[in-house]
């Protein structure tokens, strides 16, 4: 779907909308709205890789501008793409927006989120070594 007036051009796709297995044809969770150069991802399923894919990198923010995600909620079908963000936009500035979890402290929250997405893979796209990853009762291990 898109709407193009100028300054407001909107431009609205689908990038995942499996369930909780990504499969050949479909990806997990994933929208992508362009609106002007910034850009709102909503879920971050496995769907955001396919930002990288000739026909849709169309829709990645120029440098230096605003990305916002926002999470309905945090299940794994929901949030594996955030691993991809420093990858597919770097030194964009991105704001990750979600719902604070029963009992959290909402601080304490987002400085969760951003400690994990400052973890990169290496330049070639494999994993880095072996880590593991805390934030309060939240445990995130690489093998």
């Amino acid at each position: 779907m898109s709407r193009n007036d100028g300054e407001n051009a909107m431009e609205l796709v689908v990038l995942g909308s499996a369930g909780w297995i990504p499969q050949q044809e479909r990806m997990t969770t994933s929208l992508a709205l362009r609106v002007g150069d910034v850009l709102v991802v909503l879920d971050a399923g496995t769907g955001v890789a396919r930002l990288l894919e000739p026909g849709l990198r169309r829709l990645l923010p120029p440098p230096g501008s605003a990305v916002h995600v926002f999470l309905s909620h945090y299940h794994l079908d929901h949030t594996a793409g955030l691993t991809y963000l420093p990858v597919l936009w770097p030194g964009n500035p991105t704001t990750v927006y979600g719902p604070v979890p029963p009992g959290a402290r909402p601080a304490t929250y987002g400085a969760c989120l951003i400690r994990l997405l400052a973890r990169r893979s290496s330049p070639t796209g494999s994993p880095a070594s072996p880590w593991r990853w805390t934030c309060g009762r939240l445990l995130l291990e690489s093998r």
